[in-house]
């Protein structure tokens, strides 16, 4: 007698998914990290590349991209890059679209709202902002996911994570120091207002890819790939 029997499959998580994607090289972080590692071997090129708003103004656009490759010393660039490095790997191996929709908005928007909102500042340097927006993105998504599967404690930790991430713009704001690099040494004057708008960019993003697929659980994986149909043989 022949049966046809219908097996649904449980969704990969997010983290499962990314694990699925880990012999694929993340080419967009690697040339990305791999830039940035060049520029900060050479200072005279991250001076012509950092961004800086006179430079902009009449026409040097590209420096709203190169400015977040450049950084203000090793101890500075150590710690951009490797957050990078890490998050960048992670949310590309999920969606490089969207990964790269990320990348695209955080690199125009925060160097426009330090223009806006940070008159004072002539030059920006760093990966911090696009970093706090990459967290902000990938936090989002594992909430939206834990949060409906119930799992009430991953949803407690990484509710916890986004409040510290809040806690970290208010010392930063408070104290004019930045929580992980010695800026002081590094000589150079730390912009929360990058961070912030790095979040804001995370989290819409995050949102508005749940709402358009459905679920966190679909960024990677076609939702056909959940359910299959298994003829067998009774």
């Amino acid at each position: 007698m022949d049966t046809t029997v219908t097996e649904q499959r449980r969704p990969q998580s997010l983290l499962g998914t990314a694990a699925s994607h880990a012999t694929e090289l993340p080419l967009v972080t690697l040339v990305i990290s791999a830039c940035t590692l060049l520029l900060a071997c050479s200072p005279e090129m991250s001076q012509q590349l950092q961004f800086n708003r006179e430079a902009v103004a009449p026409g040097q656009l590209w420096q709203i991209f190169t400015g977040h490759l450049t950084h203000w010393g090793w101890n500075h660039l150590v710690w951009d890059l490797a957050v990078f490095a890490v998050l960048g790997a992670l949310c590309e191996s999920l969606h490089r679209v969207r990964y790269l929709i990320c990348l695209a908005v955080s690199a125009i928007l925060i160097p426009l709202g330090i223009c806006l909102f940070s008159p004072e500042l002539n030059t920006y340097r760093g990966l911090s902002g696009i970093d706090t927006g990459l967290f902000a993105m990938l936090s989002g998504y594992l909430l939206f996911e834990k949060w409906s599967a119930r799992e009430w404690a991953w949803v407690a930790i990484l509710a916890i994570s986004q409040l510290g991430l809040g806690l970290k713009f208010a010392f930063e704001i408070a104290s004019k120091q930045t929580l992980f690099v010695d800026c002081v040494a590094a000589n150079f004057q730390p912009v929360p207002l990058a961070h912030a708008i790095g979040a804001c960019v995370g989290i819409s993003v995050a949102v508005w890819s749940v709402l358009a697929g459905g679920g966190p659980v679909c960024l990677r994986q076609d939702s056909a790939r959940f359910h299959t149909n298994e003829q067998r043989e009774l």
